[in-house]
Order: structure tokens, then sequence, then C-alpha cells
């Protein structure tokens, strides 16, 4: 069975691929996309694309894990109001969604979703913004607190 590996672990991998093609340039040509958005990605600026990720022999793959008896795992520390109800604007399902949706409802600044993708709890794609993995659980112990009536 193949390793699993974590979005901390892509970063050496895209350095190393990198240096076996020569440059960033090299890469990028390889890849069929600008040297420059090779060096956002690599500078955490821009998400891995599947073509990146291909080229890296790689491939991005969705897990849903069981939370297990302990349930939910805890909210990370020191998160404010807002980043609370910007985790809770977030699509329950991982889908992503448009910062400009017009729902009538409250939606959160682009610093605060920047905020949320420093803390690796939101991730911006092509097509909107979408939760991580810890994103998603944090987001649902949230929204059982807020059920409870504990969402301080």
């Amino acid at each position: 069975m193949a390793e699993d590996l974590q979005e901390a672990d892509l970063g050496p991998r895209l350095r190393a691929a990198i240096a076996a093609a020569g440059s960033q340039e090299a890469f990028a040509r390889r890849v069929g996309v600008a040297a420059s958005f090779i060096s956002e990605v690599a500078g955490g600026r821009r998400n891995f694309t599947d073509r990146i990720l291909a080229a890296m022999g790689l491939r991005k793959v969705t897990v849903y894990r069981p939370l297990g008896a302990a349930g939910a795992a805890a909210l990370p520390s020191g998160l404010t109001r807002t980043d609370h109800k910007t985790l809770l604007w977030l699509r329950p399902d991982g889908t992503p969604r448009q910062r400009s949706e017009r729902t009538g409802e409250w939606r959160p600044g682009l610093a605060d979703l920047r905020r949320m993708r420093a803390l690796r709890l939101a991730m911006e794609m092509l097509d909107g913004w979408a939760a991580t993995e810890a994103g998603l659980a944090a987001r649902a112990e949230l929204a059982a607190r807020w059920e409870e009536g504990d969402a301080g």
C-alpha cells in the first residue's frame, strides 16, 4: 500500500521535482503552466493542481474518516468569533463556495478567508473557497457546539 502524504510533504517533493527538471522554468514547461504559477505554489500562495501533482507522480485523494469515540477534534485555540463565523460559512460537505455568492447572509472578507488559509483550515481553489480536512473537522465541532448553544 502506498504511503499517505500530508500537504506539508508536498513542498519538499516539489523542490525535488524542480531540481530534477533543472530549473523552475523547465519544470513549468514540462507541466504546461507558467513558471510564476510554480513559484506561487512553491511559496504556498496557490494550491497544487492536478497537473503539478501528476508531474510529481502524485494524485490527490479525499479521505473521510470516522471521528471515533472521542468525538470531533478540538477546535484550534486562538480562534476569534469572526474565525468561527468564517468556518461556519464554509460548506459542510467541503465543496467550494464563492465569497461573492448573494445569499443574504453574512460573508467573510478576503482577509478572514486568508487567515483561515494561514491556519490551514481553508484553501482557495479555482472555483472558490473550501475547508481543508482540519477545517471540516473544526467546522463540524463548531456546528455541534452551536446547535447545543455553547458556541462562545
